[in-house]
């Protein structure tokens, strides 16, 4: 499979000396929750915009 330099290809996952397919879950399944703790964050920002007014 060819990857062009982008993402994740199966040589990488499953190939000699590749990343275990259980890091690359965990690693996304971090990434997913520090976008929703920004979102967050965000939405209660632009509420206490929206009730100062």
């Amino acid at each position: 499979m060819l990857g062009y330099g982008r993402g994740m290809t199966e040589s990488r996952l499953f190939g000699y000396g590749s990343i275990l397919l259980e890091e690359a879950e965990s690693r996304f399944r971090t990434e997913a929750v520090e976008r929703e703790a920004r979102l967050i964050v965000e939405a209660k920002e632009r509420f206490m915009k929206l009730t100062e007014i």
